[in-house]
């Protein structure tokens, strides 16, 4: 049960260093929610099929 416990310790402790990773991309290149998209970048994720998903907002800038 110990070796159990402590590969837990590891999973955790490795999700707790990936989550501070992604954190700190997110903060250097701003969550994807948070930047606007232009028009080409708009078209090319629709060429590419992403109509699954929801897209970034389009932006306002020419």
């Amino acid at each position: 049960m110990a070796h159990a416990f402590e590969e837990l310790v590891t999973m955790q402790r490795t999700a707790g260093e990936a989550h501070a990773q992604l954190q700190q991309l997110q903060d250097e290149y701003c969550r994807p929610s948070e930047v606007e998209w232009t028009d080409e970048q708009m078209l090319t994720w629709h060429a590419r099929g992403r109509h699954g998903a929801t897209p970034p907002t389009r932006s306002s800038r020419p």
